[in-house]
């Protein structure tokens, strides 16, 4: 019997520890699993993205990639003009290799909510689940309402709900999943620039100071917190 094959798209996550879509596309540990990132430079665009922003991120994809590696999931590449060409690249993507659900982490932004459902659409049709999960935040957006379902307008009450919810539910720190028994697909190429989105700093100083990587994030998590 084959294993089930997963696919866990990658946005404003790029990381392996506590990554809720991550660890649920593992959870079958036979399952086979492979992350794919979407490349969106007309998207980009309309969104003002900096080019020192993008250079941070494929560094960081790339410091992923050898991570991932070690778990023998598979760093996979698309690109489309913008968000509206994800859904049929996705979805071909899916019927190459054969794989039956996709996973990600919620967005809560505008752009990416009408992409999602879009996406959700698209994969519906071919048979694929998608599979959205909370994750940016401690307490999931628009739970936290007054007794009779209204958003707060004052912010101590709505403090003060907040903090009992994150109490009484806590926060679990979910670990890197275990490395894969097998695969279904190569690393692609990652590019180390994208036209038309130059930095403009040296990379010397985006060295210094924008690290890429979860553990330079780790580090710098526990330094601020300390």
């Amino acid at each position: 019997m084959k294993p089930q094959r997963h696919l866990v798209w990658l946005r404003a996550d790029l990381r392996t520890s506590d990554n809720t879509a991550l660890a649920a596309a593992c959870a079958d540990r036979n399952a086979e699993v492979a992350c794919v990132y979407v490349i969106t430079p007309r998207q980009w665009q309309k969104h003002d993205v900096a080019g020192v922003r993008v250079d941070f991120e494929l560094r960081t994809l790339e410091s992923l990639r050898l991570t991932l590696e070690k778990l023998n999931i598979p760093l996979l590449v698309l690109e489309t003009a913008d968000y509206s060409g994800i859904p049929k690249a996705l979805g071909s993507l899916c019927l190459k290799h054969q794989i039956g659900a996709v996973y990600c982490n919620a967005q809560y932004e505008v752009n990416e909510q009408q992409r999602d459902a879009a996406v959700h659409k698209a994969l519906a049709t071919l048979g694929i689940s998608l599979h959205v999960h909370h994750d940016q935040c401690a307490v999931t957006p628009g739970t936290v309402l007054t007794n009779d379902g209204r958003f707060y307008s004052v912010f101590t009450p709505f403090r003060k709900n907040w903090l009992n919810r994150l109490e009484t539910a806590g926060v679990t720190l979910l670990p890197p999943p275990s490395r894969r028994p097998s695969r279904f697909a190569e690393n692609d190429p990652l590019p180390v620039t994208v036209k038309g989105f130059t930095s403009h700093v040296s990379p010397g100083i985006a060295l210094s100071w924008w690290p890429a990587g979860e553990n330079a994030a780790l580090e710098r998590l526990s330094s601020f917190a300390e």
